[in-house]
Formats: structure tokens, sequence, C-alpha cells
């Protein structure tokens, strides 16, 4: 096995060097050791995107990856991945998380061709979906400054941000890699205005990553190095060269560069942000709430994911990026259109039919590529029908019987749940008793039960079934088919609506019914003459008294407080 070790730290200075500023992070090249040091960092400046980045960006060097892909020339538009500067933080413009997948045709400085864009004219089928946009430096004429601009990554782009798309090699050369302004050139130039002659290459991060870093030519034996053995370390971003590259792009083209703004890619000139979580991070590309309307959702089941915003969405709408942490157990869709002047929406999600036992999946919404984003916790329970099919014990019918009494009933908030919906012999749940194969006992009295009382037909063996002591509410179900059935026990609940005639227990001899909500008139029961005991007190019956001749076997009889 290969480990790879990181420390998330506050700051990292340079050793022997107490001036040397605060960097993003450092990592071996290649190597085992990495860090992530944003503690110095001014607190606007750092959030989820940046951090997953550069975390992302150093843990690749320890897997043998550069700044340029082959080499460490910075900011090449051509190589798309969280390894290029201008990538890593995600503050210049979105990009996915992701290190490169396709090796882009070169780009020479010296002989550019606009009508060629970045792709050669032969982009990979995937690219503009995958990452549909790239940055490169230009010449601002009017402010006599490096800037970036963003274009798409597939068709022709204008490198000179001048005369437009010009047939044949650009003349003069430009540097479109090179932003940084104050740095004059010995011809009295801005570095993007005038070209080093670099030829820009690009690589496919994925096949060259170096899984096992013993086998790098930098490797030597432990102890030899300071790095443990590894390779080289690699510094990184400062805090200042991360703003100096955010401040020549206002991707959001509100009046704004990308360092001032606190919403990035969605235009807010006012930079309001009064929703009160104090995260700096502006209303216009704020969540406000991300739920689910149930705390659970049935296998093969589909429910709503709702999304609001702070405020409404403008422009064309707004985007939200949703990820399910598990996919296979719960599908949603990538992404929710909210549309402008709305400031929320639902998507439908899916449960995998798949699932024979509980599972939590967390999902999270992402607004627009702000690094702000919210989560929630929906569990995927199996349908009766697909957990049961795992059972021993007892036949599966009989499981999808008793099964739906703990989501009925709040299962999850019982005195007692010990093995329900847990494991597949239900003959070890709580109080479930079974004999010759056959459900022959419920015993959930006093156990926390709230909620309605599922139908329980169908359970042949069945003879006892007390669910007394309990917030059961609704009504009785009129549908009971369980012709063994010998004791039926609800009383203490809160059940309400009349008393059905249960023709389909024709065995029951003890029926408990007393304090509830029940009303209505008395039947006869003329159908169960097996029936004992028959205890209807404290409930708001009414009517007159029945004749009970057709119960020869009646012992006791409880009708007070009605």
């Amino acid at each position: 096995m290969v480990f790879h070790y990181a420390i998330l730290g506050h700051d990292l200075l340079c050793v022997g060097d107490p001036t040397c500023p605060n960097i993003s992070g450092i990592g071996d090249l290649p190597g085992e050791d990495f860090m992530v040091t944003f503690g110095g960092w001014n607190p606007t400046s750092v959030n989820r995107t940046s951090e997953g980045g550069t975390f992302m960006h150093e843990l690749g060097h320890t897997l043998d990856l550069t700044h340029g892909g082959s080499d460490h020339i910075h900011n090449k538009p051509n190589y798309l991945s969280i390894m290029n500067y201008s990538f890593q933080l995600g503050n210049i413009i979105p990009r996915p998380l992701d290190y490169s997948r396709w090796a882009l045709a070169p780009l020479n400085e010296a002989a550019l061709l606009e009508n060629k864009g970045s792709d050669n004219d032969s982009p990979p089928p995937d690219l503009v979906a995958h990452w549909p946009n790239t940055v490169f430096s230009y010449y601002h004429a009017g402010s006599d400054q490096c800037r970036w601009a963003q274009l798409p990554t597939v068709g022709d782009i204008n490198w000179n941000w001048a005369n437009g798309i010009e047939g044949g090699v650009l003349n003069p050369a430009v540097g479109i890699n090179n932003p940084q302004n104050g740095v004059v050139s010995t011809a009295g130039l801005e570095p993007c205005e005038i070209s080093n002659g670099e030829v820009l290459t690009s690589v496919s991060d994925w096949p060259k990553i170096l899984y096992v870093f013993r086998r790098s030519a930098n490797f030597s034996a432990p102890g030899a190095g300071a790095g443990g053995g590894t390779g080289p370390a690699v510094d990184e971003l400062t805090q200042q060269r991360a703003e100096d590259l955010a401040g020549l792009i206002d991707a959001d083209e509100d009046g704004l560069s990308n360092a001032q703004d606190n919403c990035l890619f969605v235009p807010n000139l006012d930079q309001a942000d009064g929703d009160g979580d104090g995260d700096q991070i502006g209303d216009a590309c704020s969540l406000a709430s991300l739920s689910f309307a149930e705390p659970t959702i049935e296998s093969a089941a589909m429910g709503d994911l709702a999304v609001s915003l702070v405020v409404p969405a403008t422009g064309t709408g707004a985007t939200v990026l949703i990820y399910s942490q598990d996919p296979s157990v719960l599908d949603v869709p990538d992404e929710l259109t909210i549309d402008p002047g709305l400031s929320a929406a639902t998507v439908p999600v899916i449960a995998s039919a798949a699932i024979s036992v509980s599972t939590q999946v967390t999902v999270s919404a992402y607004f627009d590529q702000s690094p702000h984003f919210l989560t929630t916790t929906i569990t995927v329970i199996p349908s009766a029908a697909s957990f049961c099919a795992h059972v021993s014990e007892i036949p599966p019918a009989e499981c999808e019987k008793i099964y739906p009494l703990y989501s009925a009933t709040d299962g999850d908030n019982w005195n007692n749940n010990t093995g329900w919906q847990q494991t597949f012999t239900p003959c070890s749940w709580y109080n479930v008793f079974c004999v010759g194969g056959h459900v022959y006992r419920i015993n959930m009295r006093n156990n926390g039960l709230n909620g309605n009382i599922p139908d329980f037909s169908n359970l042949p063996g069945l003879r006892y079934l007390d669910l007394s002591g309990n917030q059961l509410t609704g009504s009785i179900p009129d549908s009971f088919n369980l012709p063994d059935l010998i004791s039926l026990n609800l009383s203490y609940n809160q059940l309400t609506g009349s008393i059905p005639d249960f023709s389909n227990l024709p065995n029951l001899t003890t029926l408990y019914l007393f304090d509830n909500q029940l009303n209505g008139s008395i039947p006869n029961f003329s159908n169960l003459p097996e029936l004992l005991d028959l205890w209807l007190a404290n409930n708001p019956l009414s009517g007159t008294i029945p004749d009970f001749t057709s119960l020869p076997n009646l012992e006791e009889l409880g009708l007070s407080n009605n």
C-alpha cells in the first residue's frame, strides 16, 4: 500500500528566510507528504473551493504532477488542470475540481493562430461539457495593464484582444500566459505585450500519475534527505500573487474585479451580504436552505429536494449544482435552474430499488460555483419487498406485513427498536415472537409508537397483537384479516373514528379498545362468537347498548365513561 500524509496547517515559512511570504501549501515532487497552509491569508481569500483545489493541487505534486503538465510553466490556457495556477483556487473562472483529462495541441507564442483557438480546431468530444472555459492574458491598452480574458475552450480566440479574429500567424507575438503587471520587459512593454518565445504544451494528467513514488528517479533511501527519502518540495502560490491574479479579471462583468467581488461569478455590484451568516460571501451567490420533504425515502421511490436562495435569481437565472454522496443509492440531477425573479425551486431525487438496508446519503448544493454550499442528509430505507426478499425464519410475505409498522409509527424513536429493519431475522426483532416459522406474537406495549396502525392482514400464525400504551392516532383498520388472532389490545392510545365489526377476526377472545377517542355506535360483534373479554371504556361512544346475546362466551364487558 502507498500512503500520502497531509497537514492542514496554519502557516508555512521558508526555512532560513523569515521574510518568505505566506504560501498556500507545499508538496513533495513526487513523494508522500504535502501541506495546505491558509491560516495566514485574509479570510476573504479562503473558502471551501480554494481549500479543496489546493488540497488536490498539493496531492498532485506527490503524484508527480507539475504546474505545467510536463514542466513548471504557469498559467497555460491549454493545460486544463487543478495543477495550473489559473485554476487552483477557483477565484478566476469557474472550473471543475479535476486533473487534466486531455493533451490539447501545443500553443507556440511565436506562431499563434487565432482561428485555431486553444485546441487547434480538434477538441476532444467531452471537452466543452467538462471544462467549458479557459483564461489567457492580454494587454489592455486603456489601463496599460495585462488582464485575464475568459473564453470557451473550443472555438476561435482573439489572442491579442484586438482587430477581431486574424488569419495567419499573429504578428507581433504576445504572451498569453503572463499576467505579471509591473515586470516590464527590456523593450519597455508589459509581459503580455510581447512573447518570450515559449511553447506551451499540454498533457493528460491521469495517465502519468505516479502512484508508487518509490519508482521515481528522485527517490533515495529513507533518511537520506529532509523529505524522508522523497523528491524535492515545490513551493506554491502566495496570497499576494493569488490576489494579483484575481484582480486582473471581472468574470461576472459587474464592474468589480474578482479580487474585490464577494460573488465572483454572479453580478452583484451592491456587494450585499445581509444574510447574517458572517461568511463574507454575497447574498447574490448564497443559498438560504436545502431540504427534503421527509427525513426518509423508500427504495424505488421519488421525492422532491427543495432549494432556496437568499435573494431571487437575476439575469438568465441561477444554476445550483447538486451532488449526491452516493448516486448508486440516491440519484440526483447534476444541477437545478431557478428562473429569474424566483428564489426557490425543487428537483426530483430517485432512490435505488436495490437497497436492502437503510442507508444515509448526504446531498450537497452549490450555488453557481460559489464556495457557499449547504448539505442535507436523506435516509433511504428499503421497501418491504426489497428488504424481506432476504429474510430467513419466516416467509417473505409475513415480513412484508410487519415491516411497515416501523416506518408508520416512527420506529427510529421507539423506546426499543432492536433489530427492526436492521437484520434479516425478524424473529429476533424486539418483541416479535415466532412459532413454527410464523409470526406468533407482537408486543409493542408502552414502546413509544407514534403514528397510524398499518394493515396486519394475512399473518396466518399471529395469535396476539398488543399495541397498547402508545401514541397511535387515526382509525383502526377495518380490513384486518387475521383469522387466527386471539387477543387484540389497542388501549391507551389516541385512536379516533368508529369501531369496525372485526368480521375477519372470527377467533378473537379478547378485545381491548378502552382509553381512546373512538366515537359512534357500538357494534354487536355478532361475528366474534368466541369473544370472552370486551373493554370499550373511556371513549366518547354514543347510542344504545347493543344486544350481545350473540356472544355466548362473553365474561367481561367494560363500557363505562362513554
